[in-house]
């Protein structure tokens, strides 16, 4: 008797090494970093990359900007693109306007507004929301410091990641930066409910109307943090549609292998729930090359 084969044995191993090389991962992390221990340096990151054969990976610290380091990277492993960054935290200043142009002056191109340093993480982690740096004025608009950001942000043509500020900054600055004409927008993990707000599907689907790509990160959906299920994340997907969604690792913890091992996981387990090869290709290579550039 020949038993039916069970739909995720179906997924050619080719296939997932095709799609993982060539991806582009947005949101990766590596130390040395004063809060969090890290799976991986700067040269362990960019070596697992490059053996994957990753496109590009971005260089996120919430230390300390990673334009120069992205250049150094470079000469290292030519064969792969590090994109250099910026996450506007109380280590860099803050929402700091000349750090901004600084990173866009040397080739830099993420800027991620506040994370760890952002209210909600503050009252979350230490219930000190009055020590975060919020987007807003006490009459609940954007404030000069975050304006300044936004304009050193179109000046440079940077990408705009919204990190982990609440629903309501979020909605302020993304309808403030489709005014003013900022054409590269990531809203961060938006279903990974334990970092940063939580919007609606109708606010998701508004800033999509807004020309933003929603980023759905694989640290939120595996080992101790995990926050959301795979089924979940598919009708995420489904509902928003794959050519306005990114997959990004969001890899680096001590706990998990290191992010381009994190993108190639990622990829084959979308594959075994049932993505098709186009979308997943069109969230790991074609939006991701779209907003970075490369």
């Amino acid at each position: 008797m020949t038993l039916p084969r069970p739909t995720w044995s179906k997924v050619k191993a080719k296939t997932v090494e095709n799609l993982t090389a060539g991806c582009i991962d947005m949101h990766a992390h590596f130390g040395p970093d004063s809060k969090l221990e890290r799976s991986v340096d700067l040269f362990t990151l960019l070596e697992t990359a490059s053996d994957l054969k990753l496109r590009g990976i971005a260089l996120k610290s919430k230390d300390y900007p990673t334009g120069a380091l992205a250049q150094v990277g470079k000469r290292l492993y030519p064969n792969i693109e590090p994109i250099g960054a910026i996450c506007l935290d109380h280590d860099v200043g803050g929402l700091n306007a000349e750090a901004v142009s600084t990173l866009g002056g040397i080739g830099g191109r993420i800027v991620w507004l506040p994370t760890f340093s952002s209210v909600g993480d503050m009252d979350r982690f230490f219930k000190r929301p009055d020590l975060g740096i919020s987007c807003l004025d006490k009459s609940g608009n954007l404030n000069q410091p975050v304006l300044d950001v936004l304009e050193q942000v179109k000046k440079h043509d940077l990408v705009l990641a919204t990190g982990h500020i609440s629903n309501e900054e979020t909605m302020a600055v993304v309808k403030k930066a489709h005014t003013i004409g900022i054409k590269r927008i990531i809203i961060t993990h938006p279903i990974t409910a334990n970092l940063g707000g939580t919007p609606t599907m109708e606010m998701m689907k508004e800033y999509v109307r807004m020309g933003a790509y929603l980023e759905h990160a694989l640290i939120g959906l595996t080992g101790r943090t995990q926050v959301i299920t795979w089924e979940a994340l598919i009708e995420n997907i489904r509902a928003i549609g794959p050519e306005h969604c990114i997959l990004s690792s969001d890899f680096g913890q001590i706990s998990n292998p290191p992010p381009a091992y994190g993108m190639k996981t990622f990829i084959a387990n979308l594959l075994t729930l049932g993505l098709k090869d186009e979308e997943v290709e069109v969230m790991v290579k074609t939006n991701p090359a779209k907003l970075s550039g490369i």
